[in-house]
């Protein structure tokens, strides 16, 4: 089972940054937020009312994908965030500031 390092921290503070360096120096496998591939997040960029619950759990989908490649490997990951950052952190922030109710 491999190891799962995750680096977590407010947005916008370099966690990915940090995870691309340190991947790169320490030959670990990375597991970023890949913002710019994700389905839903321009829109939510633009109307943070609109997709709000649909890019979340994209987000957490993609964590729970991330940490079973993780897991199965045998070389230490890195991983920027990381599956409890987005639900207990994010989907928490996300609700109060009323991008998505509790239901």
């Amino acid at each position: 089972m491999g190891k799962l390092i995750a680096v977590i921290g407010n947005s916008g503070v370099g966690k990915t940054t940090f995870v691309r360096k340190l991947s790169e120096k320490a030959g670990l496998i990375q597991c970023v937020e890949e913002h710019e591939t994700r389905p839903f997040q321009a829109e939510f960029n633009r109307n943070k009312h609109g997709p709000g619950l649909a890019n979340q759990i994209d987000y957490l989908l993609l964590r729970i994908e991330q940490e079973i490649r993780a897991r199965k490997e045998t070389a230490t990951s890195i991983q920027d965030g990381g599956l409890e950052q987005d639900f207990f952190v994010f989907t928490r922030l996300f609700q109060r500031k009323g991008y998505f109710s509790r239901e």
